[in-house]
């Protein structure tokens, strides 16, 4: 697995904006990670550091004035944040419960959809579920692993193919 960096031309403050797509992680477990790092330019010209971390697709396209081919990887590796490189959203079962025990503490179904990455229909059979065993249950008898792995998968040809 790999990093690529792009460098995208800034439409703010920032000098350079370099976003990072990560198919690597730590402990040998691989997953996908959509990270900024934002630089200014001193006087002297040297790039400094001013910040970044884990920004949305949103605040990327607001921020920078990317190519097709990058917004289209952006916005596979935004929706795959965190997830294994098979696509399944980290701890599914486990936050994916927690979620659903606390919807007034998130944003309600927003969080469910987008930790899920499912439609509605499916949205209403997780809902359904009352443990963290009937939720594991639900999630294999929808096929969401399966959803997942093909999600994972595309973005990772959109990876290989691209080309600046």
């Amino acid at each position: 697995m790999s990093t690529i960096v792009l460098n995208t031309v800034s439409k703010s403050e920032y000098d350079l904006i370099e976003v990072n797509l990560k198919t690597s992680g730590c402990g040998g477990r691989p997953y996908f990670s959509l990270t900024v790092d934002a630089y200014e330019k001193r006087r002297n010209g040297r790039l400094i550091d001013v910040g970044g971390g884990a920004w949305n697709v949103r605040q990327i396209l607001e921020e920078t004035a990317p190519t097709q081919a990058q917004v289209r990887l952006f916005r596979a590796f935004d929706a795959l944040h965190l997830s294994s490189i098979e696509g399944e959203p980290m701890y599914a079962v486990e936050n994916g419960f927690y979620y659903l025990q606390n919807p007034k503490e998130f944003r309600g179904d927003a969080t469910l959809y987008n930790h899920f990455r499912c439609n509605k229909q499916q949205l209403e059979r997780i809902k359904d579920s009352s443990s963290r065993e009937d939720l594991k249950k639900i999630l294999e008898e929808l096929d969401m692993y399966t959803q997942w792995k093909q999600e994972a998968d595309k973005a990772l040809e959109l990876l290989k193919n691209y080309s600046e």
